[in-house]
């Protein structure tokens, strides 16, 4: 089996670990270990495509990206992204715990059962659905959100809209609907 790249977030040991990789061109800013090549990291990441197109790939699926579109990677899954010549596209890398709110929530469960399901190890927002529509304007807003990026308030207005993404995502994942097994 390969080895694979344990591409570590480059902010996991500040006191808000929220990495947001700038890449143009196929250029990260900042640069990163495991840029181009199959990866995998502990953290959560979100995509957003500013411009072009953007291929992001697993070991067992490929989806593609365009202009407005973003998806959300698990963690632990082994991928890549490749953006296409003049792509622009933000990824923000972070901790789960950004959106479990603190130990002992019942957030934690939530998050805990769309992460461990086998369904969606990358889950495309393509804009076909209200939701995914919804879900890429909070992308588009934490995009906007580096332009005020040393302002006080910015720690706050990132995780409170993580946290607004996640709630779109629980109240429309498919897989959601779990069936409990009955006793004869």
């Amino acid at each position: 089996m390969p080895n694979y790249i344990n591409s570590v977030n480059l902010r996991e040991n500040s006191d808000f670990p929220y990495l947001v990789l700038d890449v143009v061109d196929r250029h990260p800013t900042p640069r990163n270990p495991g840029f181009h090549v199959f990866h995998w990291h502990h953290d959560l990441q979100l995509l957003y495509v500013l411009v072009g197109r953007v291929r992001v790939q697993t070991l067992a699926e490929t989806v593609t990206l365009t202009t407005g579109q973003g998806c959300l990677i698990k963690p632990e899954v082994i991928h890549r992204i490749e953006g296409a010549p003049e792509s622009h596209y933000r990824s923000f890398v972070f901790p789960v715990t950004m959106v479990t709110f603190y130990p002992g929530s019942p957030a934690k469960r939530l998050v805990a059962e769309t992460l461990t399901t086998t369904e969606h190890l990358i889950l495309p927002f393509l804009n076909d659905q209200d939701w995914t529509k919804k879900a890429n304007g909070l992308l588009r807003g934490l995009n906007e959100l580096e332009q005020s990026k040393g302002a006080p308030l910015y720690p706050y207005q990132v995780l409170t809209t993580l946290a607004q993404l996640w709630l779109v995502i629980e109240e429309h994942l498919p897989t959601k609907k779990l069936v409990k097994p009955t006793i004869a």
